[in-house]
C-alpha cells in the first residue's frame, strides 16, 4: 500500500503518529488547552503518549476528581481521534471548541450514566466538571 504523504491531516504538520496526533499536533494542543481550562488545571507537558493517560495522577483532593479526569482524558483522545478519521474519510474539518463541547457532552453522560452520578447538573458540569469535588 502506498501512502503519499504521511503528514498530520489535522494541522499539516509533523509525520502522523501516535505522539504527534496527540500531543505535538497544533490542533491536540488547543483542545487539551480548552480542556485544561474547562477543568481550571494547570497546563501540563507530556513527552509521550503514556505520560497523557496518566495525566489524572497529578490530579489533587481525592480519588473522584481523579476517576472524572481520567474519563476526561479518554474521551478527548477519542474525540481527536475521531476529528482526525472525519477530516480523512469524509473530508469535514473540526474546530477545537467544538471537539470540546463533544468531550462535555460525552462526559456529561458517561458520568451520569455509567458512574452513577445521577445527581450532576448540566449548567454546572458544562462550566466546571469538578464542582462536585471542591
Amino acid at each position: 500500500m502506498t501512502i503519499p504523504d504521511a503528514s498530520c491531516v489535522l494541522c499539516g504538520g509533523d509525520y502522523e503518529d501516535v505522539k504527534h496526533i496527540f500531543i505535538g499536533c497544533s490542533f491536540a494542543f488547543e483542545v487539551w488547552n480548552h480542556i485544561m481550562n474547562w477543568c481550571k488545571l494547570s497546563p501540563f507537558f507530556t513527552y509521550d503518549f503514556e505520560d497523557l493517560l496518566l495525566l489524572y495522577k497529578n490530579v489533587h483532593c481525592g480519588k473522584w476528581r481523579k476517576k472524572i479526569v481520567r474519563g476526561i482524558v479518554g474521551i478527548t483522545i477519542w474525540a481527536i481521534w475521531k476529528a482526525r478519521n472525519e477530516k480523512i474519510f469524509q473530508d469535514k474539518n473540526k474546530l477545537a471548541r467544538e471537539v470540546l463541547a463533544k468531550v462535555k457532552s460525552m462526559a456529561f453522560l458517561w458520568l451520569q450514566n455509567r458512574a452513577n452520578f445521577s445527581c450532576i447538573v448540566w449548567e454546572d458540569w458544562a462550566k466546571y466538571p469538578l464542582y462536585m469535588y471542591v
